[in-house]
């Protein structure tokens, strides 16, 4: 039988007196070793171990040899890698060793990771399971999937946070929708904490943990409309400050300042109708 074509990268092992191929796990000493049980490299083994060795080694036998003939070859490794790195900022379980290793098998083989083959696996829940085959089996259903949970943080924050506070970064974005794309149930209720928590420290007055911006919002919409006679803009900071305050009087009195100050029509008017008013209907000027 011929020497299969194996993956760059890889050392030969001889470990009790059997040839095995041998890969690590990126960025760990865990080694994984495929077994030559036919068609061995006609050349000196790069290191002479017992298995008790490489079991202290944390060393996983992961199959045959033959299983890498027509793999990957290596220029596709570091796209592998950044697949797996960036998918782990918000999965962080897939850089565990054994889960690396299941991942590394399956592209050494260049085929899909089974689940349930490891006990990382095993630990994973169904939502997990599911998201780790979407990803390698069906790109297309993941990226749609990412999309729509996007949509859905995006939405959340809007909710919880209003425009200013809510307007997330990309990073957050792709993040929150990673873990509710990979674990729909955790994932969004870890994100209702996330942005029940955020608007408690932005809106501190507002102590009913479960009170929205847009409740928060709708009283200082109100006191704008009243004063100004315009809708706010609501990433303004006044606005924020305005909805922030309990003391309404307080906010009206803040936002006639404000108005004046800025000219707003409605104030203006106001302001000089009520100072013809109180001089008879006559100002003068000050000489």
């Amino acid at each position: 039988m011929p020497t299969p074509e194996l993956p760059a990268g890889g050392g030969l092992w001889s470990v009790d007196g059997t040839l095995y191929a041998v890969y690590y796990v990126p960025d760990t000493d865990v080694p994984l070793l495929y077994e030559f049980t036919a068609g061995a490299p006609d050349r000196p083994a790069d290191r002479e171990l017992s298995m008790a060795e490489v079991e202290a080694m944390g060393g996983v036998q992961w199959g045959n040899a033959a299983e890498l003939s027509g793999a990957r070859g290596a220029n596709h490794w570091d796209i592998f890698m950044s697949q797996i790195e960036r998918q782990a900022q918000t999965q962080p379980w897939l850089m565990e060793p054994s889960a690396l290793a299941a991942m590394v098998d399956s592209w050494l083989r260049d085929g899909d990771p089974v689940p349930g083959v490891t006990n990382w696996e095993r630990s994973l829940n169904a939502d997990q399971r599911a998201w780790l085959r979407t990803l390698y089996s069906d790109p297309r259903t993941a990226e749609v999937r990412l999309e729509q949970s996007r949509e859905l943080v995006a939405g959340a924050a809007r909710s919880w946070l209003g425009p200013y506070y809510g307007n997330l970064s990309e990073e957050e974005l792709d993040n929150w929708a990673r873990r509710i794309a990979s674990n729909e149930d955790q994932g969004r209720v870890e994100l209702t904490e996330h942005l029940r928590n955020t608007r408690l420290a932005a809106f501190p007055e507002w102590t009913d943990p479960n009170m929205t911006y847009e409740e928060i919002a709708r009283i200082g919409r109100s006191l704008f409309t009243q004063v100004w006679g315009e809708s706010p803009d609501e990433t303004d900071p006044l606005f924020l400050q305005v909805a922030s305050g309990r003391d309404h009087v307080a906010s009206m009195e803040l936002l006639r300042r404000e108005g004046w100050k800025r000219g707003v029509t409605q104030v203006v008017s106001d302001a000089v109708g009520g100072l013809l008013q109180t001089t008879g209907g006559s100002v003068r000027r000050a000489m």
